[in-house]
Protein backbone atom coordinates (compact mmCIF):
# COMPACT_ATOMS: atom_id res chain seq x y z
CA UNK A 1 0.00 0.00 0.00
CA UNK A 2 2.78 2.45 0.88
CA UNK A 3 5.65 1.01 -1.18
CA UNK A 4 4.79 2.19 -4.70
CA UNK A 5 3.73 5.38 -6.43
CA UNK A 6 1.81 3.36 -9.05
CA UNK A 7 0.26 -0.11 -9.11
CA UNK A 8 1.12 -2.68 -11.75
CA UNK A 9 -1.67 -4.88 -13.10
CA UNK A 10 0.78 -7.74 -13.67
CA UNK A 11 2.01 -7.44 -10.10
CA UNK A 12 -1.59 -7.59 -8.87
CA UNK A 13 -2.19 -10.94 -10.59
CA UNK A 14 1.13 -12.35 -9.37
CA UNK A 15 0.32 -11.32 -5.81
CA UNK A 16 -3.14 -12.88 -6.11
CA UNK A 17 -1.72 -16.13 -7.45
CA UNK A 18 0.91 -16.30 -4.71
CA UNK A 19 -1.67 -15.58 -2.00
CA UNK A 20 -3.98 -18.28 -3.36
CA UNK A 21 -1.23 -20.91 -3.45
CA UNK A 22 -0.03 -19.91 0.02
CA UNK A 23 -3.54 -20.08 1.51
CA UNK A 24 -4.12 -23.50 -0.06
CA UNK A 25 -0.77 -24.84 1.18
CA UNK A 26 -1.17 -23.63 4.76
CA UNK A 27 -4.72 -24.99 4.92
CA UNK A 28 -3.51 -28.41 3.79
CA UNK A 29 -0.98 -28.61 6.61
CA UNK A 30 -3.31 -27.12 9.23
CA UNK A 31 -5.99 -29.66 8.33
CA UNK A 32 -3.43 -32.40 8.99
CA UNK A 33 -2.52 -30.93 12.37
CA UNK A 34 -6.22 -30.98 13.28
CA UNK A 35 -6.44 -34.62 12.22
CA UNK A 36 -8.65 -33.99 9.18
CA UNK A 37 -6.39 -34.09 6.14
CA UNK A 38 -7.93 -32.38 3.16
CA UNK A 39 -10.68 -30.42 4.94
CA UNK A 40 -9.77 -26.88 3.99
CA UNK A 41 -11.90 -24.99 6.51
CA UNK A 42 -9.16 -24.24 9.03
CA UNK A 43 -8.42 -20.61 9.88
CA UNK A 44 -5.04 -19.20 8.93
CA UNK A 45 -2.00 -18.96 11.16
CA UNK A 46 -2.85 -15.41 12.21
CA UNK A 47 -6.01 -14.96 14.26
CA UNK A 48 -7.00 -13.06 17.39
CA UNK A 49 -10.18 -15.01 17.94
CA UNK A 50 -13.47 -15.16 16.11
CA UNK A 51 -16.05 -12.58 17.17
CA UNK A 52 -18.75 -14.86 15.73
CA UNK A 53 -18.05 -17.72 18.15
CA UNK A 54 -18.10 -15.42 21.18
CA UNK A 55 -21.42 -13.82 20.23
CA UNK A 56 -19.97 -10.33 20.46
CA UNK A 57 -21.41 -9.45 17.08
CA UNK A 58 -24.94 -10.18 18.33
CA UNK A 59 -25.22 -6.58 19.57
CA UNK A 60 -24.97 -4.32 16.50
CA UNK A 61 -23.25 -0.98 16.88
CA UNK A 62 -25.35 2.19 16.57
CA UNK A 63 -24.70 5.53 14.92
CA UNK A 64 -23.65 7.20 18.17
CA UNK A 65 -20.89 4.63 18.57
CA UNK A 66 -19.41 5.63 15.22
CA UNK A 67 -18.64 9.01 16.83
CA UNK A 68 -16.78 7.19 19.59
CA UNK A 69 -14.90 5.15 16.97
CA UNK A 70 -13.82 8.34 15.20
CA UNK A 71 -12.62 9.71 18.55
CA UNK A 72 -10.61 6.56 19.20
CA UNK A 73 -9.17 6.84 15.70
CA UNK A 74 -8.07 10.42 16.34
CA UNK A 75 -6.52 9.42 19.66
CA UNK A 76 -4.65 6.54 18.04
CA UNK A 77 -3.48 8.77 15.20
CA UNK A 78 -2.10 11.38 17.59
CA UNK A 79 -0.42 8.71 19.71
CA UNK A 80 1.09 7.17 16.59
CA UNK A 81 2.40 10.55 15.42
CA UNK A 82 4.02 11.16 18.82
CA UNK A 83 5.49 7.65 18.75
CA UNK A 84 7.01 8.16 15.28
CA UNK A 85 8.36 11.60 16.21
CA UNK A 86 10.07 10.37 19.37
CA UNK A 87 11.42 7.20 17.76
CA UNK A 88 12.85 9.25 14.89
CA UNK A 89 14.71 11.47 17.34
CA UNK A 90 15.86 8.44 19.31
CA UNK A 91 17.15 6.76 16.15
CA UNK A 92 19.14 9.86 15.20
CA UNK A 93 20.66 9.89 18.69
CA UNK A 94 21.63 6.22 18.40
CA UNK A 95 23.27 6.77 15.02
CA UNK A 96 25.58 9.35 16.58
CA UNK A 97 26.19 8.12 20.13
CA UNK A 98 25.42 4.38 20.24
CA UNK A 99 27.77 2.99 17.61
CA UNK A 100 30.24 0.60 19.22
CA UNK A 101 29.32 -3.04 19.97
CA UNK A 102 29.85 -2.43 23.70
CA UNK A 103 27.49 0.55 23.68
CA UNK A 104 24.81 -1.39 21.79
CA UNK A 105 25.01 -4.31 24.21
CA UNK A 106 24.86 -1.91 27.17
CA UNK A 107 21.78 -0.25 25.68
CA UNK A 108 20.04 -3.61 25.30
CA UNK A 109 20.81 -4.46 28.94
CA UNK A 110 19.51 -1.05 30.09
CA UNK A 111 16.26 -1.33 28.12
CA UNK A 112 15.76 -4.90 29.35
CA UNK A 113 16.24 -3.81 32.97
CA UNK A 114 13.80 -0.93 32.56
CA UNK A 115 11.14 -3.17 31.03
CA UNK A 116 11.61 -5.85 33.70
CA UNK A 117 11.19 -3.29 36.49
CA UNK A 118 8.15 -1.72 34.85
CA UNK A 119 6.51 -5.10 34.23
CA UNK A 120 6.99 -6.08 37.89
CA UNK A 121 6.30 -2.91 39.84
CA UNK A 122 3.32 -1.59 37.87
CA UNK A 123 1.22 -4.74 38.50
CA UNK A 124 2.48 -4.84 42.08
CA UNK A 125 1.23 -1.35 42.92
CA UNK A 126 -1.58 -0.80 40.39
CA UNK A 127 -2.88 -4.27 39.61
CA UNK A 128 -6.23 -5.51 40.92
CA UNK A 129 -7.00 -9.10 41.83
CA UNK A 130 -10.08 -10.32 39.94
CA UNK A 131 -11.90 -13.63 39.82
CA UNK A 132 -11.02 -15.85 36.89
CA UNK A 133 -14.18 -16.37 34.78
CA UNK A 134 -15.20 -20.03 34.69
CA UNK A 135 -16.10 -20.22 31.02
CA UNK A 136 -14.15 -17.30 29.53
CA UNK A 137 -12.07 -17.87 26.43
CA UNK A 138 -8.31 -17.75 26.96
CA UNK A 139 -8.73 -17.70 30.75
CA UNK A 140 -6.03 -20.35 31.10
CA UNK A 141 -3.35 -17.75 30.25
CA UNK A 142 -4.17 -15.21 32.98
CA UNK A 143 -1.38 -14.41 35.43
CA UNK A 144 -2.01 -14.91 39.17
CA UNK A 145 0.88 -12.72 40.45
CA UNK A 146 0.41 -12.77 44.27
CA UNK A 147 -3.37 -13.03 44.01
CA UNK A 148 -5.37 -15.70 45.81
CA UNK A 149 -6.14 -19.01 44.13
CA UNK A 150 -8.84 -18.60 41.50
CA UNK A 151 -7.93 -14.96 40.92
CA UNK A 152 -5.69 -13.10 38.48
CA UNK A 153 -3.92 -9.73 38.45
CA UNK A 154 -5.23 -7.68 35.52
CA UNK A 155 -2.08 -5.59 35.06
CA UNK A 156 0.24 -8.59 35.44
CA UNK A 157 -1.80 -10.40 32.81
CA UNK A 158 -1.37 -7.42 30.49
CA UNK A 159 2.42 -7.32 30.95
CA UNK A 160 3.38 -10.97 31.49
CA UNK A 161 1.02 -12.98 29.30
CA UNK A 162 2.24 -13.60 25.74
CA UNK A 163 1.31 -10.53 23.72
CA UNK A 164 -0.94 -12.46 21.32
CA UNK A 165 -2.84 -14.01 24.22
CA UNK A 166 -3.16 -10.65 25.98
CA UNK A 167 -4.69 -9.21 22.79
CA UNK A 168 -7.17 -12.09 22.62
CA UNK A 169 -8.18 -11.51 26.24
CA UNK A 170 -8.66 -7.78 25.66
CA UNK A 171 -10.76 -8.58 22.59
CA UNK A 172 -12.92 -11.34 24.07
CA UNK A 173 -13.10 -11.23 27.88
CA UNK A 174 -16.66 -10.65 28.98
CA UNK A 175 -17.88 -7.15 29.78
CA UNK A 176 -20.95 -5.84 31.50
CA UNK A 177 -20.34 -7.10 35.04
CA UNK A 178 -21.30 -4.07 37.16
CA UNK A 179 -18.54 -4.00 39.76
CA UNK A 180 -16.03 -6.47 38.35
CA UNK A 181 -14.90 -5.74 34.79
CA UNK A 182 -12.21 -8.03 33.44
CA UNK A 183 -9.79 -5.07 33.23
CA UNK A 184 -9.94 -1.74 35.04
CA UNK A 185 -10.07 1.32 32.79
CA UNK A 186 -7.41 3.25 34.73
CA UNK A 187 -4.95 0.37 34.67
CA UNK A 188 -5.51 -0.05 30.93
CA UNK A 189 -4.79 3.63 30.27
CA UNK A 190 -1.62 3.46 32.37
CA UNK A 191 -0.61 0.23 30.65
CA UNK A 192 -1.23 1.82 27.26
CA UNK A 193 1.06 4.80 27.98
CA UNK A 194 3.80 2.73 29.64
CA UNK A 195 3.83 -0.08 27.06
CA UNK A 196 3.84 2.36 24.14
CA UNK A 197 6.69 4.30 25.75
CA UNK A 198 8.80 1.22 26.32
CA UNK A 199 8.02 0.01 22.79
CA UNK A 200 9.27 3.34 21.43
CA UNK A 201 12.44 2.93 23.49
CA UNK A 202 12.92 -0.68 22.40
CA UNK A 203 12.36 -0.27 18.67
CA UNK A 204 15.84 0.29 17.25
CA UNK A 205 18.00 -1.45 19.85
CA UNK A 206 20.36 -4.21 18.70
CA UNK A 207 17.81 -7.03 18.86
CA UNK A 208 15.34 -8.36 16.27
CA UNK A 209 12.00 -6.75 17.07
CA UNK A 210 8.85 -5.50 15.43
CA UNK A 211 5.99 -3.08 15.93
CA UNK A 212 2.94 -4.95 14.68
CA UNK A 213 1.94 -6.94 17.77
CA UNK A 214 3.08 -4.32 20.35
CA UNK A 215 1.08 -1.66 18.50
CA UNK A 216 -2.00 -3.88 18.47
CA UNK A 217 -1.59 -4.62 22.19
CA UNK A 218 -1.23 -0.99 23.23
CA UNK A 219 -4.12 0.05 21.02
CA UNK A 220 -6.28 -2.78 22.34
CA UNK A 221 -5.65 -1.52 25.89
CA UNK A 222 -6.56 2.03 24.93
CA UNK A 223 -9.75 0.97 23.13
CA UNK A 224 -10.86 -1.34 25.93
CA UNK A 225 -10.31 1.46 28.45
CA UNK A 226 -12.65 3.69 26.43
CA UNK A 227 -15.24 0.91 26.30
CA UNK A 228 -15.03 0.30 30.04
CA UNK A 229 -15.37 4.05 30.68
CA UNK A 230 -18.51 4.17 28.54
CA UNK A 231 -19.95 1.26 30.52
CA UNK A 232 -19.03 3.06 33.74
CA UNK A 233 -20.88 6.21 32.64
CA UNK A 234 -23.86 4.73 30.82
CA UNK A 235 -24.27 1.55 32.82
CA UNK A 236 -22.74 -1.90 32.73
CA UNK A 237 -23.27 -3.71 29.44
CA UNK A 238 -24.08 -0.59 27.42
CA UNK A 239 -21.34 -1.45 24.91
CA UNK A 240 -19.06 -4.41 24.31
CA UNK A 241 -15.62 -3.30 25.49
CA UNK A 242 -14.01 -6.05 23.42
CA UNK A 243 -15.24 -4.41 20.22
CA UNK A 244 -13.78 -1.11 21.38
CA UNK A 245 -10.51 -2.95 22.03
CA UNK A 246 -10.47 -4.04 18.38
CA UNK A 247 -11.15 -0.47 17.25
CA UNK A 248 -8.36 0.85 19.49
CA UNK A 249 -5.90 -1.71 18.11
CA UNK A 250 -6.70 -0.55 14.58
CA UNK A 251 -6.35 3.12 15.57
CA UNK A 252 -2.96 2.70 17.24
CA UNK A 253 -1.42 0.60 14.48
CA UNK A 254 -2.94 2.83 11.82
CA UNK A 255 -1.50 5.90 13.52
CA UNK A 256 1.98 4.38 13.64
CA UNK A 257 2.09 2.62 10.27
CA UNK A 258 -0.12 5.09 8.32
CA UNK A 259 -1.92 2.18 6.66
CA UNK A 260 -5.64 2.09 5.88
CA UNK A 261 -6.81 -0.41 3.24
CA UNK A 262 -4.43 -3.28 3.96
CA UNK A 263 -4.77 -2.91 7.72
CA UNK A 264 -8.57 -3.00 7.52
CA UNK A 265 -8.36 -6.23 5.52
CA UNK A 266 -5.86 -7.76 7.97
CA UNK A 267 -7.98 -6.98 11.04
CA UNK A 268 -11.20 -8.20 9.44
CA UNK A 269 -9.42 -11.45 8.63
CA UNK A 270 -8.10 -11.69 12.19
CA UNK A 271 -11.58 -11.34 13.69
CA UNK A 272 -13.56 -13.35 11.16
CA UNK A 273 -16.47 -10.92 10.90
CA UNK A 274 -17.21 -8.51 8.05
CA UNK A 275 -19.59 -6.58 10.32
CA UNK A 276 -16.60 -4.63 11.64
CA UNK A 277 -15.55 -3.45 8.19
CA UNK A 278 -17.26 -0.05 8.41
CA UNK A 279 -16.08 0.81 11.98
CA UNK A 280 -12.53 -0.26 11.12
CA UNK A 281 -12.42 1.81 7.94
CA UNK A 282 -13.83 4.89 9.68
CA UNK A 283 -11.36 4.48 12.54
CA UNK A 284 -8.37 4.03 10.22
CA UNK A 285 -9.31 7.06 8.13
CA UNK A 286 -9.56 9.16 11.29
CA UNK A 287 -6.21 7.83 12.53
CA UNK A 288 -4.52 8.60 9.23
Amino acid sequence: EEGSSFWSQALTWRAFACAMVSAYTINIFLSGLDGHWGKLSTLGMFSFGDFNSTGQNARPYVIAELIAFVGIGCLGGLAGAVFNFLNDRLTRFRMVHVTSPAARIAEVMLVTTVMACVAFFVPLFMGTCRMVPDDALYAETVVRFYCAKGQYNDMATFFFAPAEEAIRMLFHFETGVPDAPAFGWLGLLVGWVIYASVTCLTYGVAVPSGLFVPSLLTGAAMGRAVGELINLVLGAGSVDAGTYSLIGAAAMLGGMARMTISLAVILIECTGDLQYGLPLMITLLAAR
